[in-house]
């Protein structure tokens, strides 16, 4: 199976799956327990994973120096495995 017919079929499975920075103001989803939902945060550098209006995964990482530095990456037990790729491309598409 090649990519786009592996990308059809997981959309087929899974359903939409969409990767956004936190907006301004938006609290830290408090449900996947990063440790951090207490802590201020540079909302530009935490991106969220999102089925429907349900937050299913979330990366947080900070700038370093000129690099990324990865700090947190929780999903919910059943999120498909494709929700840490989707969060990882999007995070390195941002920030290139």
């Amino acid at each position: 199976m090649n990519r786009d017919e592996q990308a059809r079929a997981d959309l087929k499975k899974y359903g939409v799956i969409t990767v956004r920075t936190l907006k301004p103001g938006e609290a830290m989803p408090q449900h996947l327990e990063t440790g951090f939902e207490q802590m201020p945060v540079m909302n530009d550098f935490v991106w969220v994973a999102e089925k429907g209006r349900k937050i299913i995964g979330i990366l947080m990482a900070a700038p370093c120096h000129g690099i990324i530095f990865l700090v947190r990456l929780r999903t919910e037990k059943d999120a498909p495995a494709m929700t840490v790729r989707l969060l990882f491309r999007q995070c390195v598409k941002d920030w290139r």
